[in-house]
Order: structure tokens, then sequence, then C-alpha cells
């Protein structure tokens, strides 16, 4: 059964210290990652035991977040046989000093570990967030509904995601982030301004970021209304990526090749993330496979509009025009569908801060997962 976990905002109810472990496969640089940590300073602040446990020895994310008083461990569990049977034995006895009576698994490697757990310790509860909306490999999905009588719920973003695999108290508590009781004001954009075109995230190959920087090529050589606004026909455009992953060299060199090192520019990691979606002018994604992408709440909180690809819950987030929404194919016009029209960007924007402040603040997200981790221990 599938049913949305409204919790009970303002009135979170008492943990009566209870001891909840956040496990998720590493602490890299993602929305997955993020919401954990953030997670666990909501939770922490109400008065519950937690304990963040990332199993991989990838923390990048730690550089770039305040984590101070919160209780975090790194396990750097490699794919070594041994490695695993020390990270097992590790976590099973910080379960039991920490006195932890909840568990809740981030991702498909996390389960694996807290499957075992509770299995060894059958008193603990165990809940379960995939993060997949695109599917899994054969043998996850398989493992996946096989272990569901073994979970004792699962979070969801929407109720359509994998409902064969979920267990019997599954529950749609979409992710949070922290918004500004008022809208943010930004700079009206002229017709004749730059655009300054901003993609955030990770650097893999199902980001599709090289068909952004097409794009931008693309739009570069010629105005948004196709004409051409000087000689060469150029549009005003600039593209910023802000992030690393395995495809950094890769994209680096075909901005070489497409003659747009001028246009495009890497920053690497940043912890500035509001401030780079306050600056720029449109957010854009392209993505093959998306869930709920953190991300594009964060723009929302900060009314920076949005262009992404139809994946995922972004058509119900993005959808009554609170953005753009085009699939990989379609990027081209519908930049410069979306680069044309300034103020209908600037609406969507202002329609995006106003969903994300009443469905998806960070708040609601707490007092949802409280509910259920309550509703569990129960």
């Amino acid at each position: 059964m599938t049913e949305d976990c409204p919790g009970t905002p303002g009135r979170p109810g008492s943990p009566a210290r209870q001891g909840l472990l956040l496990l998720i496969s590493g602490l890299g640089v993602g929305g997955a990652e993020r919401l954990v940590l953030q997670l666990a300073r909501g939770l922490s602040n109400r008065g519950w035991h937690i304990v963040v446990v990332g199993l991989e020895s990838d923390a990048e994310l730690l550089d770039f977040v305040d984590v101070s008083g919160l209780d975090i461990r790194v396990m750097g569990l490699n794919r070594s046989p041994l490695s695993m049977v020390r990270t097992a034995i590790t976590l099973r006895r910080l379960v039991r000093e920490e006195k932890i009576n909840l568990i809740h698994a981030h991702l498909f490697h996390s389960l694996i570990f807290g499957l075992f757990l509770r299995i060894t310790r059958p008193a603990l509860r165990l809940v379960f967030t995939s993060h997949n909306y695109s599917g899994f490999s054969r043998f996850r999905e398989t493992l996946v509904r096989f272990t569901r009588r073994f979970r004792h719920g699962d979070v969801l973003f929407g109720e359509d995601q994998h409902p064969h695999l979920n267990s019997a108290r599954s529950v749609v508590i979409p992710n949070g982030v922290e918004v500004a009781e008022e809208m943010p004001v930004r700079r009206h954009v002229s017709e004749t301004d730059t655009r300054h075109l901003l993609y955030l995230g990770r650097l893999t190959p199902e980001k599709n970021v090289d068909q952004i920087i097409a794009a931008v090529h693309a739009l570069s050589r010629t105005s948004v209304i196709d004409e051409p606004r000087s000689a060469t026909g150029a549009l005003p455009l600039e593209l910023s990526i802000a992030g690393d992953g395995p495809e950094l060299d890769k994209l680096k060199s075909q901005c070489r090749e497409l003659a747009v090192e001028h246009l495009v520019h890497f920053l690497g990691m940043r912890s500035d993330v509001h401030a780079l979606l306050g600056q720029c002018h449109l957010l854009v994604m392209a993505s093959s496979w998306e869930g709920l992408p953190m991300v594009v709440l964060e723009a929302g909180s900060v009314a920076t509009p949005v262009l992404a690809t139809p994946v995922g819950r972004l058509p119900i987030l993005l959808g009554e025009s609170c953005g753009f929404l085009a699939p990989v194919e379609e990027l081209i016009p519908a930049l410069r569908e979306a680069l044309s029209a300034p103020q209908r960007c600037e609406s969507y924007g202002r329609n995006l801060y106003e969903r994300v402040m009443k469905e998806y603040s960070m708040r609601a997200c707490v007092d949802r997962h409280q509910a259920l981790y309550l509703s569990v221990l129960q």
C-alpha cells in the first residue's frame, strides 16, 4: 500500500531519544547525499540520536557543507570480500554501542548492509529509499522485491515509483530544501543581456552535459529570434559548469573542438550553490534519468528558472508553468524558446519558488520522515 505521509507540521512529536542510523553508499557530492545530511541536521535538532555512515571512502561532500555537531562515520568499503566482512562487523558493533533502534538505508548498496543488520538483530527496524526512478538491473530488482518483507517502510518520490518492489508500508515523501520566507528579488533580464546558463551536478555520461555544450555552440552562432544581432550573428551567451566527474576531460576537449572555451566556464566543485543559482538566468539539465533532483528544488528556493528533460518526477515538479521541459534531442529549440522569453522565464521561476515553498520545504520533509519513523518504531 502506498500512502502520502503528511507528518505533523508544527507538532513534531517526541523521538524519546531514539537511535537512528542513516546509512548511505557514500558521501560524495550528490542529491541523495545532501538530503541525508540535511535530514541528520533536522532530526538531530529535534532530539534524535543520529549517526550517519557512508560506506565507501568517497566523502567529498563533507568539504562543502556544514557538518559541525553531526556524528559521521566513513567506512572505506571497497569491493574485496574482506572489506565487506570488516564493514559488516563494524556496523554491527556500531548499532550495539550507539543503541540504534532504526536504520534508514539510502541507495542499493546500503540496503544490503541494512538487511544484514536487520536479520542479525531482529529488533531493528529498517526503512529504505532507493532514490531510483530509472529501474534496477535484473539482479538488484529481484533482491529488492524478495526482501520487501524484511523492510518496515519504503520512502518514495511518487506513487508510480517501482510499485512492484515496495514494502507493505510505502510512503510518498518528496525531497526538501531550505526555502526563504520571502521570494528572492532577481535582476530583470532584458533581451540584449548576455544569458548566463548554469549546469550544476556530477559530470557523468547520463547527465548529457555534452549536449548542453553542443546547444550553447549552436545558439552562440545565431540570435535567439533567428535574426543576427551582429555581423556574425552571435548571441551573447555563456555557460557555467559547476561540478566534477569522469567526463570532465572529455567535456573540456569538446569545448576546444567547438572553439567555445570563451563561452563555457568550468568552475569545479563549489560550496556557494545558492549564489551560483541566484546569479544565473537559467539552470539547464539534460539527464537521461533522474529521481527528484535536489538541484532543481534548490533552484526553486531562489526562484531560478529551470529547463530540464521530462524524466523522473521532473514533469510533476516543473509542470503547470513552473519550468521548461524538453527531451535531449529538442534541447536547442527549447533553449531558444526559453531565452527568447525572459519575462516568461522569470514567471516560471516565481511559480517554481511558490511550489517548492508549499510542497518541498525541508521542514515538511523532516516532519514526514519523523512521522514515518515513529510509526515504524511503534
